[in-house]
């Protein structure tokens, strides 16, 4: 009987944090608990619009459509659009975790959490950390690609938060 063995390739993960300064936890949480309407402060998020459920409840669903210059770590030749569900929330600890359950950018069994925490020293300010896991991408992308694209995403999440408080460097 011949044998068949399967490389089990490991699962892509990542981790990546932002500074925002002069912005508490408590002042940047209710940009990230909206859910369906995360364009606000994500800029190379071009769309986001709520098919299912409520924004920020437990199960919601949303379509984001990336802009045609956003990089997360691919070129421009995706139709970038995923279906995203929120799976948890909590508002006390200021975290979440979603899924994308459908999606044009490549990625298969993709789930990420979105913690803010306090800036340490600094009790104006805050820390957006994105950690991401999925199943390696098979088109030529690097994890280390992708996690750079993350990091330049945050920072002008970081960047954006601070704009709409008046926050200057």
């Amino acid at each position: 009987m011949a044998s068949i063995e399967v490389e089990e390739q490991k699962r892509w993960e990542g981790t990546t944090k932002s500074k925002i300064n002069g912005v508490s936890k408590d002042r940047v949480w209710p940009f990230l608990a909206d859910f369906f309407n995360w364009q606000t402060i994500f800029l190379a998020i071009e769309s986001s619009v709520g098919v299912e459920g409520i924004s920020g409840e437990i199960g919601c669903v949303r379509k984001v459509v990336l802009k045609p210059e956003a990089s997360l770590g691919w070129e421009a030749k995706y139709s970038r659009w995923g279906f995203e569900k929120l799976v948890e929330i909590d508002h006390a600890r200021k975290w979440m975790r979603y899924e994308v359950l459908d999606n044009t950018f490549g990625w298969n069994n993709y789930e990420a959490t979105i913690t803010l925490l306090p800036l340490q020293g600094n009790s104006e300010g805050s820390e957006l950390v994105w950690s991401f896991s999925l199943d390696p991408v098979e088109d030529g992308r690097s994890l280390d690609t992708m996690i750079a694209a993350y990091k330049a995403n945050l920072e002008s999440v970081s960047a954006r938060v601070e704009q709409l408080f008046g926050i200057s460097k």
